[in-house]
């Protein structure tokens, strides 16, 4: 992208990692960044944790995060989703369960998301297995007990839209500025 993600600019001064910031707090939920990568000014006073250690990739943020509150489901949105809307995070609210480990949303029929998902405490456990075998994945939850992997409604489906290159963002119809 040549530039962190989370500073890319949509339009009118508006930040792709402020954009998420706004869309999460809208829902009521608190918000914990984490992670060591640059943030925004809009960001600065949002609680900040670091990647658990020795985990590689985006599993060592999920982990972090269950591991900084082991009582409480994690939304898990990654800096990179300039269509969020609230109301898939209500969406993907509404998919909890007591029995559920973690909601990873399928978005195409072999394309599940986990880094817009929703993980609860019992995830945590399955999620060190994957880090200490193989790729340290968290798509490697899909079929494991107690992840769930529904669809989301159509009208919903372009917030799991993430963006990794200019072009991306332009098929999104947004531009970097």
């Amino acid at each position: 992208m040549g530039q962190p993600k989370t500073r890319i600019e949509l339009g009118e001064g508006d930040l792709l990692l402020d954009r998420i910031h706004r869309v999460v707090a809208q829902v009521g939920l608190p918000i914990t960044l984490v992670g060591r990568g640059p943030i925004t000014a809009g960001a600065a006073d949002l609680e900040r944790i670091q990647d658990a250690p020795g985990v590689p990739g985006p599993l060592g943020g999920i982990l972090a995060a269950l591991d900084h509150d082991t009582s409480a489901g994690w939304l898990i949105a990654a800096c990179d989703l300039p269509l969020i809307r609230p109301e898939a995070i209500e969406w993907l609210i509404g998919q909890r369960e007591a029995t559920r480990a973690a909601i990873l949303p399928r978005i195409a029929e072999h394309r599940i998301e986990p880094l817009f998902a929703l993980y609860e405490p019992g995830a945590s456990q399955l999620l060190r297995t994957i880090s200490q075998s193989g790729s340290p994945a968290p798509k490697r939850l899909e079929h494991q007990p107690g992840v769930v992997t529904p669809e989301p409604p159509l009208d919903l489906r372009a917030c799991w839209s993430n963006v990794n290159t200019p072009d991306q963002l332009t098929a999104l119809g947004l531009h970097a500025l």
